[in-house]
């Protein structure tokens, strides 16, 4: 059976029991006023017979009322079983759910994980420095800029930083160094010693 299943039947229960509780007290209520006037009643009567015969049913009464207490207190007994019952079961949805939601949540990031790596490149740039014969190239400086300012502006400053007397600094990496589809950050970028 499952958690939403208990907590219908739990309801439904509690429900029926609270109507049970409401009678008995309904009864009690009415058994407790019958008795109080059989007892005004028999203390009026003027003859003892009267009065014996109202105060039997004043006890009579006083019983009805004590039996409704106890079906009463024994139907409370019940409901508060119901009501922890209850709370397992919402508790126990709870749980449920918090799983199904988890899965779904799994599943979206399984089926997002493929497509994700699906374009990334297979290599990284340490591989590609790696599997070349020649040593990884050492840059002082790297001239980033817009496409715009390519040719009035970056280049002249890397060759004049590169092939400058003054400086001699490696700048890189180059339009041709930069592997397509390798991120910038994996290119062969090295540490400068100065």
């Amino acid at each position: 059976m499952s958690a939403q299943s208990d907590i219908d039947r739990s309801r439904k229960v509690i429900q029926d029991l609270q109507r049970k509780i409401s009678q008995e007290s309904s009864k009690v209520a009415t058994a407790r006023q019958k008795a109080a006037r059989a007892v005004q009643s028999a203390q009026r009567a003027n003859s003892p017979s009267t009065a014996s015969s109202k105060m039997r049913e004043a006890q009579r009464e006083d019983d009805r009322a004590n039996k409704a207490e106890a079906g009463r207190a024994k139907l409370e007994g019940k409901l508060a079983d119901e009501q922890t019952k209850l709370y397992a079961a919402e508790a126990k949805l709870t749980k449920e759910q918090a799983r199904a939601q988890q899965r779904s949540v799994d599943q979206l990031r399984s089926s997002i994980d493929p497509s994700q790596t699906q374009f990334r490149p297979t290599f990284s740039g340490a591989e590609l420095l790696t599997s070349s014969s020649k040593p990884a190239p050492e840059y002082d400086a790297f001239v980033s800029h817009a496409s715009e300012d390519k040719d009035e502006i970056a280049t002249p400053l890397a060759e004049s930083l590169r092939d400058g007397p003054a400086l001699a600094c490696g700048t890189g990496p180059s339009v041709q160094e930069v592997v397509p589809g390798l991120p910038l950050v994996d290119a062969p970028i090295g540490v400068s010693d100065r």
